[in-house]
């Protein structure tokens, strides 16, 4: 979808964007769906991603919490792994 709307509505004149939801660092897919679609060679064009605070911090901020430990390490994962049993100590 995203490479047709880029190759359809788009001019190479214009600009275009997409708001992410939450922080693409971290766990969000478009930035892997953009660079897919440039690797098929079909479409062609630049993007750059424009940081802000992210979740991480946002929420570490608004819980007024440290995110680690004294000497120790921080360990950032996804919903889903977690789901999975995954955790740390």
């Amino acid at each position: 979808t995203f490479e047709r709307l880029i190759n359809e509505e788009m001019t190479d004149e214009q600009c275009a964007g997409f708001l992410v939801w939450g922080d693409p660092a971290l766990y969000d897919s478009t930035i892997r769906i953009l660079q897919a679609i440039l690797a098929t060679g079909r479409c062609v064009f630049e993007f750059e991603v424009i940081p802000g605070i992210t979740s991480v911090q946002a929420l570490a901020a608004r819980h007024k919490v440290p995110l680690n430990r004294i000497g120790r390490s921080i360990e950032i994962t996804t919903g889903r792994r977690l789901a999975a049993g995954q955790v740390s100590d």
